[in-house]
């Protein structure tokens, strides 16, 4: 159960927040650097936070956006119904997608082939790792993507969220007029696009957890694929 401390939420500074609900490897980075073009305070992923959120307490989630003006990737996608119940008209919600569930796994396994030994990926998704694990990974995107949309239709708030995805095109001419702000004289920035060549040693390591675990997971479920 997830607790409050009514003294937190009683000291937040109520003013308008964005916060960035989309999981990441679908251009978190990217939402990221446009929203401090804009001028906003953005605070990234938290492990710490993450930690919490996992137990069960959101209580330093709350505490920590007092700091902030915007806030990208994980915990914060899993406490949206949260912070919208906090902080109601008073913060926006950016859903970033990719252009499938396809190709957000294929980056998500990219990302975990230059990952450390002991990364937070299983706190974020609950797997070590993405290797042989596709339909558990697809599943947990789309479920969050329509969690996300039924949430804020259900609750009257549907203006509060919006949804994009930069591979297709969307850019500076949906984030402004949402966020109510002119749109810069700036190409819109893309960050954290793959290159083979980042982090061999890390890459050496993960390509044996990779077909461990690949193998693995064809014994126990041959539907399973990477």
């Amino acid at each position: 159960m997830i607790r409050f401390s009514m003294a937190v939420l009683a000291g937040s500074r109520m003013r308008e927040k964005v916060f960035g609900i989309g999981l990441s490897k679908t251009g978190t980075s990217s939402l990221r650097c446009a929203l401090e073009a804009l001028g906003y305070r953005v605070s990234g992923p938290n492990k710490a936070l993450l930690k919490q959120v996992r137990a069960g307490d959101v209580t330093g989630v709350i505490a920590h956006t007092s700091h902030y003006d915007a806030f990208e990737d994980f915990p914060h996608p899993l406490v949206f119904r949260e912070l919208h119940q906090h902080y109601g008209r008073n913060a926006k919600f950016v859903l970033t997608i990719r252009s499938s569930g396809e190709a957000w796994y294929k980056s998500i396994c990219e990302h975990a082939r230059t990952s450390r030994l002991f990364s937070g990926q299983n706190l974020s998704y609950g797997f070590y790792r993405p290797f042989g694990r596709k339909r558990d990974y697809l599943a947990l995107y789309e479920s969050h993507n329509e969690a996300v949309r039924a949430y804020f239709k259900a609750n009257d708030a549907a203006d509060l969220l919006l949804e994009v995805c930069w591979e297709r095109g969307d850019g500076w001419d949906k984030l402004c007029p949402f966020l109510g702000a002119p749109v810069p004289d700036l190409s819109f920035p893309h960050r954290n696009k793959s290159d083979r060549r980042r982090n061999r040693g890390r890459r050496a390591i993960n390509f044996v957890i990779e077909a461990v675990y690949g193998s693995l997971m064809s014994k126990i479920d041959p539907a399973y694929r990477t």
